[in-house]
């Protein structure tokens, strides 16, 4: 009813806006009564109005069965159609009057997903069932392992003193080194050199320079110059190994320990030097070091050892002069690792090699030397060596204790020089290049030599001299004699040291013995 009412004000109104402008009558038209034009118009409505709801309510009678269906009791039937007034465009557009029935749920549009805030989402709970997650294998700590501080040289010799012993005898004194203990027996095996204890009638080994063992030979190899002796009994007695012969290197550092010089030292002593050559000596069957490291009278039957403390050889000898009388230095010799171990077990077990039948010298005669030459001649001790390489200058030595006798031949003027007297007037004896400290401590003119033929002597002249070399105190007699136009002069040499070793006598006698032999020609 209030849109119909509406509805009519509405149109009052606009024809209320019609009738304000200008009159679109005739002005010759009588003027419209305009109470009965509204009222007309109103019967009109009213009339409308009650026909509209006659029509409505019959529409809600049709429907209101169909409005709540009962469940399952409804069968289909076809919707009636409900006429309805046509409205006015105009008055639905500008007034929509609700109706009673409830309007259609509309689906609400889509709520806009918030946006994910910084605070993380809490984690699933895992389930029973969920794959676990694969367990991250630990990675392993670093740990910090101390690198061992290398070995000095001066701890390791403190390590291994206690394996190099002294050896003294009835005759001589050298060194030697435990290769060998049997903790159980407390005994231990000690290799040395067998010229060191060749001939004694007792042998003694001083262990830590304080403790002295008696010794006994239990084998030996003279052809090699090798001993192995058995002491007994201490608990702390301590070994050295031998190296492997092909770890010693070319210009490796070595070191000697030993007993030099007899009884001057009384405490071992270091030298320090390299492997300077290796080289065999077919002869003997021997594998040899070279070192350029200071060995001595009593170094014999010694260690030559690599920084590691390991036995790399045995020190055996020294070259001090080479042939033509040059003078020699850092040419001492040690027998290898190489041989030590191929021949210690046999000599270990009691076995000792006999030393084979050595082939006569040419050269010499029931001991005698003659000058294929110079016609000279000279009596050489058994196992002492000759070099007479040089024709004008022949070497003579004792390879134990170093000492030698050296014969050399000049060619004079005999017109000038008749005899030795003459000789004297113009010359003195005077030091050789390498020789310091040289002192001529006195001269003698009484002394005589037969010549080699026995038809006569010689008469000639004697200097006693000392002098240092190779750090080395020596004393020289030296002889001359001038003889139809020829010099020799007869030269013994011998280390001041071998005075102190017990076997001085021997030593002095055969070295006296050789010297006073000379003959000339």
């Amino acid at each position: 009813m209030r849109q119909l009412l509406a509805f009519g004000v509405a149109l009052l109104a606009t024809t209320v806006v019609a009738c304000s402008g200008e009159s679109t009558f005739p002005i010759d038209q009588p003027t419209p009564d305009v109470d009965a034009t509204v009222a007309a118009a109103i019967t009109s409505t009213q009339t409308a109005e009650t026909n509209f709801q006659a029509a409505v309510d019959a529409a809600v009678e049709a429907t209101a069965g169909a409005a709540f269906p009962e469940p399952s009791s409804v069968a289909p039937r076809e919707a009636t159609t409900v006429p309805e007034p046509m409205p006015s465009p105009t008055a639905e557009t500008l007034f929509p009057e609700p109706t009673s029935t409830p309007a259609p749920t509309q689906t609400p549009p889509p709520t806009a997903a918030p946006l994910p805030t910084a605070t993380s989402e809490p984690s699933p709970t895992a389930t029973s069932t969920a794959t676990p997650s694969p367990t991250a294998v630990p990675v392993p700590t670093a740990t910090l392992t101390a690198t061992p501080t290398p070995e000095t040289r001066t701890e390791m010799i403190e390590r291994v003193r206690g394996a190099v012993v002294r050896i003294r005898t009835n005759l001589g004194s050298g060194s030697g080194v435990i290769v060998e203990v049997d903790h159980p027996a407390g005994t231990a095996f000690v290799l040395t050199n067998y010229h060191v204890i060749e001939g004694s009638s007792q042998v003694d080994v001083t262990v830590n320079d304080s403790t002295v063992f008696r010794a006994t030979t239990v084998g030996s190899d003279v052809l090699r110059d090798l001993a192995v002796l058995r002491i007994c009994c201490d608990s702390s007695f301590t070994q050295l190994d031998f190296v492997e012969p092909d770890s010693i290197r070319l210009s490796e550092p070595v070191v000697v320990l030993g007993y030099p010089l007899g009884d001057v030292v009384d405490s071992v002593r270091v030298a320090v030097g390299i492997v300077s050559g290796f080289q065999y000596d077919s002869s003997i069957d021997r594998y040899e070091i070279q070192t350029d490291a200071a060995i001595n009278s009593g170094n014999s039957g010694g260690p030559l050892l690599l920084d590691s403390g390991e036995i790399a050889g045995i020190n055996t000898y020294v070259v001090r002069a080479a042939p033509g009388a040059a003078a020699v230095q850092g040419f001492g010799f040690a027998i290898s690792s190489e041989t030590l171990r191929d021949q210690y077990d046999s000599m270990r077990s009691g076995v000792s090699a006999a030393v084979p039948t050595p082939t006569p010298d040419p050269r010499f005669s029931n001991g005698i030397y003659t000058s294929a030459s110079r016609g000279w001649q000279i009596n050489v001790p058994s196992g002492w060596s000759l070099d007479d390489s040089d024709i004008s200058n022949v070497v003579i030595w004792d390879g134990t204790n170093l000492a030698s006798v050296r014969v050399t031949v000049e060619s004079v003027s005999s017109s000038t020089y008749p005899n030795t007297a003459a000789y004297r007037d113009d010359w003195i004896a005077a030091a050789a290049s390498e020789w310091t400290n040289y002192v001529i401590l006195s001269e003698d003119t009484n002394i005589f030599r037969s010549t080699a033929d026995s038809s006569g002597s010689v008469s000639g002249h004697e200097f006693q001299t000392t002098f240092t070399w190779d750090d080395q105190v020596w004393e020289e007699t030296s002889h001359w004699f001038v003889t139809g136009g020829t010099l020799y002069r007869v030269s013994l040499f011998i280390p001041s040291t071998i005075r102190a070793l017990p076997a001085y006598s021997t030593v002095d006698l055969d070295l006296r013995l050789t010297f006073v032999s000379f003959r000339p020609q």
